[in-house]
């Protein structure tokens, strides 16, 4: 066997198979995947070899080792989709080899993201007859049970694909509810999103409202939310918790501080006799630094903790202390965070101010060298001397400018002092020159 690295097999392969010599190329191919057997790029050469001659069941299970050898990179699928498309076209029994490929699912291949993808690509070839459930609700119960059946199996998947390929109407709105749930659960937010869109075409109840900006926040991305308040503007006056919830999400992604502050006081109106909606209000203002307004909500849930007769939910009064100390010890922490953030700006304006004195000062400097050694070398000295005190005072103006930007930092209420640098220039010149 020859000394070969994989790069150059798969050279040779390709050059082989451009000349014709296909049995050759598969010789070869084989060659290499014993020399490799973790790479599946062999098994897709011979895939695509056999093929080629026709040889479709040696091709289709190529690919299928194909598929075991993936490992993590979920971008290799799209191959094996390529070959599923032309060998669908030509083979006797496509049902019967997708069986083959289930088999390796949640066996063989341990990348939940590489199996999804793979469920993908078979749901288009697959006929599923437990769909017909899902096509209508007076079905719900039979559909639900078998969403419970499969919902631990690779299988959902397959479903997850099938359902969002049919039509979704008025007659179907609870399943289609219930399966965004499953999709939620299973974290393919993607095909949640697209099938709460379609939803929404014919139902904009509040669930399925509050349900697209749930989805968004997960995915971090509110651009079909923004599509639907572009066409529901009046989602924006909303008083119903669960969408203000959501909402505050909204406003702090983009930043409309304003707007998000505003559901914040909607929830706080909504929620006043319910204090687990006031507990997230105060969760709220913690996140948001908002700290007066979480010891308000904090001092409001207590009191009505008191009203309360005592009971087994309460909280004891270590539990309130305990509390009360995490929020001090947080306000410090913002205290502290909002100390270093000043002192980071004020390096800053330092190191920006110290760069714009350097150049006056050395313009003064140099003017001061200049005129004493014209004075050393007996130079006539009075124009020149008139000039050098023209620089300084002009230099000793732009220092004045810079040191004027400290005035809200330096200055102080009970120890104010004035004292302009010009004028303390022209003070002792005068005096010198007597």
């Amino acid at each position: 066997m020859e000394n070969m690295s994989k790069y150059n097999y798969s050279r040779k392969i390709s050059r082989i198979r451009n000349k014709g010599n296909v049995k050759r190329a598969i010789e070869i191919a084989l060659e290499a995947r014993e020399k490799y057997p973790g790479e599946n790029i062999f098994e897709k050469f011979l895939g695509d070899l056999y093929f080629q001659e026709n040889n479709y069941e040696a091709a289709g299970m190529a690919y299928i080792e194909f598929l075991k050898k993936i490992d993590n990179n979920v971008e290799y699928v799209k191959h094996f989709a390529q070959f599923l498309e032309r060998y669908s076209e030509v083979a006797e029994d496509v049902n019967g080899y997708l069986e083959e490929v289930k088999k390796i699912l949640d066996v063989k291949i341990k990348n939940q993201d590489v199996v999804v993808a793979i469920c993908e690509i078979i749901s288009h070839y697959i006929d599923l007859p437990q769909l017909a459930l899902f096509k209508n609700d007076k079905k719900f119960g039979d559909a639900m049970s078998y969403l419970r059946e499969i919902e631990n199996t690779f299988e959902i998947y397959i479903l997850f694909y099938k359902v969002l390929a049919i039509k979704h109407n008025i007659s179907n709105r609870k399943i289609d509810k219930s399966v965004v749930s499953s999709m939620e659960k299973k974290g393919r937010y993607k095909e949640a999103l697209g099938l709460i869109v379609e939803i929404l075409v014919y139902d904009q109840d509040k669930v399925a409202v509050r349900t697209l900006f749930r989805i968004c926040r997960k995915l971090n991305d509110y651009s079909e939310a923004e599509k639907y308040i572009d066409e529901h503007p009046g989602i924006k006056t909303q008083r119903e918790f669960n969408i203000l919830y959501e909402l505050v999400f909204y406003y702090s992604r983009i930043g409309d501080i304003e707007d998000r502050n505003d559901a914040l006081k909607k929830i706080e109106i909504c929620g006043q006799n319910s204090i687990p909606i006031m507990r997230t209000l105060y969760n709220f203002y913690l996140q948001f630094g908002m700290l007066d307004k979480a010891m308000e909500i904090k001092s409001s849930i207590t009191k009505k903790q008191k009203v309360r007769k005592r009971a087994n939910t309460d909280r004891s009064q270590q539990e309130d202390d305990a509390e009360n100390a995490l929020l001090k010890a947080i306000q410090e922490l913002f205290a502290e965070l909002e100390h270093s953030r000043k002192l980071i700006s004020m390096s800053e304006l330092l190191k920006g101010f110290s760069h714009e004195l350097g150049q006056p000062i050395t313009n003064i400097r140099y003017g001061v060298q200049l005129f004493q050694m014209k004075m050393e070398k007996g130079i006539n000295t009075n124009v020149e001397l008139n000039a050098l005190l023209e620089n300084i005072l002009s230099q000793t103006y732009r220092i004045k400018k810079m040191l004027d930007r400290f005035s809200p930092i330096t200055s102080e209420k009970n120890a104010e002092m004035k004292f302009n640098v010009v004028e303390e220039i022209n003070l002792n010149y005068s005096r010198n020159s007597i």
